[in-house]
């Protein structure tokens, strides 16, 4: 079945790949090359916009600009057929050239080409507008130079941009380089996804889009890449939306609204969605980039999750407020406030099956099955908000945070484990509900260094507060017994636990101390700052335990508490940064960095409580310096090249419940005891990065590698003690001998070919470990190895087709390093996906997805295979009447499947899943740009 798809799924893209090409006949393996020159004063001429055409037609082919010696060449133009070279500049008469390039040698060489001043300003804006062009330091494309489709969109524009690509997860790049910011008119639209924009405005209603660099905050000699999409006058106010809804079998349903609104200064959105299909909805903007007038197309976020354990039921409202007190903002000067409101209504329903396997001693094992029925609602309110205010000489927000949550479940467990053929079962019983809600206050000042002023002093003051009131009332009824019926145990305990917390941070960060302390001559290269942390936390807890006796509740006087802990965390550090850089003018950049931090962990706890046991007052010191050195190589217009290594150290501190906790056996299996005399761990690691970006505009490679390993000392490790009928005690304590290896890495690849766009995503993550623990009092070191590895190949032929193929693979293997009778355990989960998206006409789309997922451990084996398909109709002038069809796991294959492992035991086993269905939806998209 698998062969006999993918086989299918090439089939099809090389015929799509056949058809686009007899439409073009003419082979592109052409290249022109020349100089641009004034006419008068024989000097070149920088940042001249070239663009070619077909002569028989005028359909553009390429554009490019010219570079710092007017030089300009192209490559993938046709060969035997006439060409016309159109070549502009600001203050000139525009030029055009006939040539062609001959079949046999594939190149030409115009040489110099000249153009002529422009008499006057009306002679210059007869000039026919240019598809590229410099503006300073701005690159800009001009919208009106590209022909598309009357319902075309601003991603259907990008596509035809040079040097742009639209990668298959929404992530653009222009040359190589990741967009980090996409901006209509200056300013953010409707949140921080790109897609909202690309997917909803068309492209009728923009003039020019915009790319440029800009200042990186985290590291101020890095730039990042931005887009602007500058609308046109007559199209800065409008609307767009969808209103949808659909029923299916096995009663099915499903529904969504949104509308949004904007004009020059305010965005409004409203949305809502209801589902029963395990479609779940996590704020307003994730509705919104998933309801966008362009389509899903082949990679779907907000889809029925057929591998989600559960069936989920799922309501949801919002609304979001974007306003901006100066109607055209800059990064320098702006004014706005933000307010996002999300409520969420979730009812779960799961039955799970497993088998944990735990390695004891030598060959014997402790085998425990499970039966779990639960169900489960939970219901939020949400309130975000934040203001700005920034101009050249300071910086300051504000961001008020509420959230309110109501949470319920029950569940019902029987468990039967088996060891040394001695069996014992249990009947677990659970509900609880859960009431909590939280105030996060954030503020913070930045106090800039005055340009000009070369002693100026650098503040910026982050402020972040929490308050935090919870109630949670559960019921538990737990009956043990033993195969043999020795041992028998009957209990039912309510826990009513108040908790009220309060967090305090405070970051401080102080810059250009070295001009300060050392003037400007001194110390040159250099830069010293200073940096502190802050954490204060206080949680006050009140906790009530009654147990079921003699027909009632009585108080468990063990159990019962009211605590008071302190927490105080510094960590102040002082940065020496030296930098040593060479650079020639839109030819290169290198610079290499030193750093060394010094810095501290000041840390103290203090626990108050009615159980004496817990009464203790702890306070560390630790000195934890970190040391890094970074190489950067930018060759402009070919690559960037980084190189990093790093040395730093970090402390875990315990906690209360690591140290003293209220030992609780209301669940027999499982009893967490304590260990005062626990030390802090202190990790230390080593890291190598590299990453690699393409700035050419056809043939992009970005690759990004990670290394690091390390020890920790004193690792607060897990120790069991299990008894004849599998109920484990676990204790933390200390133990050197682990360590860790991790490497990650990123390869990205993109190829244009006329209308066909590849692109190659690959990652992937692996590590090993070696962990101590003890089992039993016997020290076992645990070795674990882990790796997960993703591969994606995109396909898009121009706006008619587009598809991916996906391979997944997830490996996790553990057993005990020198003991060879000492079983291993292996998890493995591997999934291929082929998702497509056909749109058969400008009014009609055929989407499919098929999915096989292998799993397999050291017990079990499945393998299962997912595929779905849907039909999607235009309607209307506008193509925003939507009529869909889609089928739903067409083979009636799906299956829940548990696999998870980690140090001495594995899981496996199964959950409920959603089922086969089909669904008939209709969805309207309302949208208008323009006051007209």
């Amino acid at each position: 079945m698998l062969v006999r798809t993918v086989a299918l799924f090439v089939i099809s893209l090389l015929a799509m790949n056949a058809y686009g090409q007899s439409r073009d006949p003419f082979v592109h393996d052409g290249a022109v090359k020349g100089v641009l020159m004034d006419s008068v004063h024989n000097h070149v001429l920088q940042s001249a916009t070239v663009a070619v055409y077909m002569a028989a037609d005028t359909s553009l082919i390429g554009y490019s600009l010219t570079n710092n010696f007017g030089e300009f060449e192209y490559n993938g133009l046709p060969t035997g057929v006439p060409l016309t070279l159109v070549a502009t500049h600001v203050g000139y008469k525009s030029l055009e050239h006939g040539f062609d390039i001959p079949s046999s040698t594939k190149s030409k060489d115009l040489a110099k080409l000249y153009l002529e001043m422009a008499s006057n300003e009306l002679e210059e804006v007869a000039v026919t507008i240019p598809p590229i062009q410099m503006n300073g330091d701005t690159l800009e494309f001009n919208a009106d130079a590209f022909k598309l489709d009357p319902n075309a969109v601003v991603e259907d524009l990008l596509h035809q941009l040079p040097g742009v690509t639209v990668w298959g997860d929404g992530e653009i790049t222009v040359n190589g380089r990741k967009v980090h910011t996409l901006l209509v008119d200056g300013k953010p639209f409707f949140g921080s996804d790109p897609k909202i924009a690309t997917q909803n405005i068309p492209k009728n209603a923009i003039e020019k889009v915009q790319v440029y660099n800009s200042a990186s905050t985290s590291n101020p000699v890095d730039s990042i890449m931005e887009v602007n999409l500058k609308l046109k006058k007559n199209k800065k106010y409008g609307y767009f939306g969808k209103v949808g809804g659909g029923v299916g079998t096995e009663n099915k349903y499903e529904g969504d609204g949104s509308i949004s609104m904007f004009s020059p200064r305010t965005q409004i959105s409203v949305v809502g969605s209801t589902n029963n299909n395990n479609k779940t909805v996590r704020d307003v903007e994730m509705l919104l980039r998933n309801a966008s007038f362009k389509g899903v197309g082949a990679n779907i976020e907000l889809h029925p999750d057929f591998f989600q354990n559960g069936i989920t039921e799922q309501h949801t409202a919002g609304l979001s407020l974007q306003h901006d007190f100066m109607e055209s903002p800059s990064d320098l000067r702006k004014e706005g406030l933000v307010v996002d409101y999300f409520y969420q209504d979730e009812d779960l329903t799961k039955e799970t099956d497993s088998r944990t396997t735990v390695a004891l001693d030598g060959n014997e094992n402790l085998d425990r099955f499970r039966n779990v029925d639960e169900t489960r609602f939970d219901r939020s309110h949400r309130l975000n908000s934040r203001y700005d205010n920034e101009n050249e000489r300071r910086a300051f927000y504000v961001a008020p945070h509420i959230t309110h949550r109501e949470t319920g479940s029950h569940s019902l467990e029987t468990s039967n484990a088996l060891v040394n053929s001695v069996e014992s079962s249990s009947l677990l019983s659970e509900t609880e509900s859960y009431n909590s809600s939280n105030l996060l206050l954030e503020a913070g000042y930045d106090l800039k260094k005055v340009s000009g002023r070369a002693r100026s002093l650098g503040v910026k003051i982050d402020y972040r507060f929490s308050a935090k009131e919870s109630l949670r009332d559960r019921e538990l009824d737990n009956e043990f017994r033993s195969s043999d019926s020795a041992t028998v145990q009957n209990e039912t305990r309510l826990y009513d636990l108040e908790l009220n917390s309060r967090r305090h941070e405070i970051s401080l960060s102080l810059t250009n101390l070295k001009n300060i302390f050392f003037g400007t001559n001194n110390l040159p290269n250099i830069s010293l700052a200073f940096n502190n942390k802050l954490y204060m936390n206080t949680d006050r807890e009140d906790r009530q335990v009654k147990d079921f006796v003699s027909g009632g509740f009585i108080l468990n006087e063990s159990l019962s508490n009211q605590s008071d802990l302190n927490r105080i965390h510094a960590i102040p550090e002082f940065s020496i940064q030296r930098v040593f850089s060479k650079s020639l003018y839109n030819r290169y950049q290198k610079a290499f960095t030193v750093s060394i931090v010094p810095k501290a962990h000041l840390f103290s706890q203090k626990n108050r409580s009615d159980k004496a046991f817990q009464n203790f007052s702890t306070s560390y010191v630790y000195f934890t310096p970190e040391v890094s050195v970074n190489y950067r190589n930018q060759q402009f217009n070919h690559y960037l090249k980084n190189f990093s290594l790093s040395y730093d150290s970090d402390i875990d501190f315990p906690t209360v419940d690591q140290l003293v906790p209220l030992v609780d056996n209301i669940n027999i299996w499982y009893v967490r005891r304590g260990n005062p005399d626990l030390r802090p761990a202190i990790k230390r690691t080593i890291s190598f990065n590299h990453y690699h970006f393409s700035h050419l505009a056809n043939n992009i490679f970005n690759y990004n590698i990670a290394v690091n390993g390390g020890y920790v000392r004193d690792n607060m490790v897990d120790s069991s003690v299990y008894d004849e009928f599998g109920r484990v005690d676990h204790y933390t304590v200390n133990q050197d001998g682990g360590y860790f290896i991790r490497a990650s890495g990123e390869f990205n690849k993109a190829v244009s070919i006329r209308n066909h766009t590849f692109q190659l995503q690959y990652n992937f993550l692996a590590g090993i470990t070696k962990e101590p623990r003890y089992v039993n009092s016997d020290l076992k070191d645990m070795s674990n190895f882990y790796t997960s590895q993703n591969a994606i190949l995109g396909y898009k032929f121009s706006n008619r087709l587009s598809a991916t193929v996906n391979q997944k693979f997830d490996l996790f293997k553990s057993g005990e390093v020198g003991n060879e009778n000492n079983q291993n355990f292996r998890n493995l989960q591997s999934s291929t996906g082929l998702s497509a998206s056909w749109n058969a006409t400008k009014r009609l789309t055929v989407n499919s997805n098929f999915i096989s997922r292998n799993t397999s451990s050291t017990y079990d084996r499945y393998t299962n295979f997912i595929w779905n398909a849907s039909v999607i109709q235009r309607l209307l002038k506008e193509n925003n009447l939507e009529i869909k069809f889609s089928a739903l796991d067409l083979l009636r294959q799906n299956q829940g499947i548990i696999q998870s492992g980690a140090g001495n035991y594995v899981t496996t086993g199964t959950v409920n899943v959603l089922p086969q269905y089909f669904l008939f939806s209709v969805a309207y998209y309302p949208r208008k740009f323009g006051r007209n």
